[in-house]
């Protein structure tokens, strides 16, 4: 039998030992700020890094217990230093997404397509068209009996330019040349040259008259160029704020980890403890089983954190690097920011307000009406009969020689010219009717698509407002919770020192502080991810953080 004092001496260095490592007082709980830049476990911190796995003899953990059935465990859990650590600020996070995402590489596309769209729709009407023809021909003709008669030829050349008018009208310039010659079998020969230059003029005076008929197809295709950029800007907000959720959440999960790291040493000191009080007979067999319980499960939570933690890497990888590189990807990522928790003064009518001056998503949806908007007027137009007012004027020149047709002409004294109308209209007119009633529903469809997403909108700030208001007041129920948890602890752990508590009730005050800085840990991080989402609704995400979207650039090389 050992001496009395023998065993006081070991009960005391074992419960000098079994003092947690690093435990917050309620002072310096109570210095933390809310509205500042946080540290959100202050100054609690496992004396073990990240990844570490126990091999001294008293830790008895599920490693040892089962190393043949988990022979992979060590590196699950990510054991092994990582070959590169790669430290990522927000901003930082914000630069990568912008230059490595595949979502917003393969947007990017359709705006610079939509805008080839409408320089070949201004091309299609607009564009100045040369146009020239050449015709040679010959005739050999026999008489009555069968016999050679005569010889003729022709030959024909002719230019021209034609140009659309804003009014819808075309207006053609042409000249021509034209040579015929023929001899006979009894050897008479003539020849002579025709040449002539034209003005024609078309212009519509009802159906497809005037500059938004002539131009309704490079405005509908501008307004939808205009509306795939509101796209494209959308798709960069969602990926930015994406990759910033998931910044945030790969936070979480390392400081959760953490918290569940420093929860597993504070049951492996009470092990430890309880086993050298067994030796020294002042501790049950019962309760030492108990904590070894405790322990293996707090080991199983400790690998499910550290498996978030890789999961949540891989997500962020993703979405800031497209190239697939697995040593890449296996780059462990540390997030160098610290939540700051920013005041949101704006009330629900200027957010809801400044949403509707910058969601690129309404935005978008308002372009597409207008564009319903010009196929109805457009639909409307074609209502109406054809009235075609044409006019042209000519000179005309003719001689033995080419020069000599030319000098003609140049006199002006043969002239040529038309002026006339054109009418034409569908008794039925069924296909302008029913293309009018077609343009006129998918106007309202398009109007009441605005006033839908306009309630959507509506609806997101408020659920936003509300998701921010909820993870405030949860902050601050987190952050006493934790505090009378420590309390809690502290005393508890005072108790157990001097016997007047048991194992079972010293751990279960350990889940209940590691839960409680689990649950402030979550209500910073949504905080966090509310505002986010606010300025995700409002459209203002890119702006805010210094997001400049440079115009389309169309050049095409001539």
């Amino acid at each position: 039998m050992r001496s009395p004092w023998l065993i006081t001496l070991m009960l005391a260095l074992a419960l000098a030992s079994s003092l947690p490592a690093a435990m917050v007082s309620a002072e310096s709980a109570t210095a933390e700020s809310p509205t500042h830049e946080l540290d959100v476990l202050g100054e609690l911190r496992s004396p073990h890094p990240i990844g570490w796995v126990p091999d001294d003899e008293l830790s008895v953990t599920a490693l040892e217990r089962f190393a043949d059935l988990l022979p992979n465990v060590r590196q699950i859990a990510g054991a092994p230093e990582p070959e590169n650590v790669l430290e990522l600020t927000v901003d930082e996070v914000i630069r990568m997404t912008l230059e490595n995402s595949s979502d917003i590489e393969q947007a990017r596309f359709t705006p610079r397509i939509r805008a080839h769209a409408v320089e070949q729709q201004r091309g299609s009407i607009f564009d100045t068209e040369l146009s020239a023809s050449v015709s040679y021909g010959v005739t050999d003709s026999p008489d009555s009996s069968g016999r050679f008669s005569s010889h003729s030829r022709s030959d024909s050349y002719r230019a021209g330019l034609s140009q659309r008018l804003a009014t819808g009208g075309l207006v053609d310039l042409s000249y021509s040349l034209s040579r015929s010659g023929s001899h006979t079998r009894s050897g008479s020969h003539s020849e002579s040259w025709n040449n002539s230059v034209a003005l024609d003029v078309t212009q519509p005076l009802l159906r497809g008259f005037g500059p938004m008929v002539t131009r309704a197809p490079i405005t509908t295709a501008d307004l939808s160029r205009q509306a795939s950029e509101q796209d494209f800007r959308n798709t960069v907000i969602d990926t930015v704020a994406g990759a910033m959720n998931t910044h945030w959440d790969l936070f979480f999960a390392w400081q959760q980890a953490q918290v569940q790291l420093i929860s597993l040493d504070q049951a492996r000191e009470v092990l430890n403890n309880n086993r050298i009080r067994l030796e020294v007979g002042d501790m049950t067999r019962a309760e030492v089983l108990q904590a070894e319980s405790i322990v293996a499960q707090r080991e199983g939570n400790y690998f499910s954190a550290l498996r978030t933690i890789q999961d949540t890497e891989d997500a962020l990888w993703l979405q800031i690097d497209r190239s697939g590189l697995q040593r890449r990807w296996d780059t462990e990522i540390i997030p160098a920011d610290a939540p700051v928790l920013e005041r949101m003064d704006l009330s629900e009518e200027q957010l809801i307000a400044l949403a509707y001056q910058n969601r690129p998503d309404l935005i978008a949806a308002q372009l597409r009406r207008d564009s319903s908007e010009i196929s109805r007027r457009l639909a409307t137009n074609s209502l109406l009969p054809r009235l075609d007012l044409s006019a042209g004027l000519g000179f005309m020149g003719v001689g033995g020689e080419a020069s000599r047709a030319l000098d003609n002409m140049g006199t002006m004294d043969f002239e040529d010219w038309a002026v006339g109308l054109t009418f034409s209209y569908p008794l039925q007119n069924r296909a302008a009717r029913h293309s009018l009633r077609q343009a006129e529903l998918s106007l309202e469809q398009a109007e009441v698509g605005l006033t839908s997403q306009r309630l959507r909108i509506l609806l997101e700030i408020r659920n936003t407002l509300r998701q921010l208001q909820n993870a405030t007041d949860l902050l601050a129920a987190r952050e006493a919770e934790v505090r009378a948890r420590e309390l809690e602890l502290r005393d508890e752990q005072r108790r157990y020192e001097v016997g007047l508590s048991t194992t079972e009730i010293l751990l279960r005050f350990q889940n209940d502080l590691a839960s409680a800085r689990i649950s402030r840990l979550s209500s910073v991080v949504s905080y966090v991810q509310a505002i986010i989402s606010l300025d995700q609704a409002t459209g203002t995400l890119l702006e805010k953080h210094g997001i400049v979207i440079e115009p389309v650039d169309i050049t095409v090389s001539p």
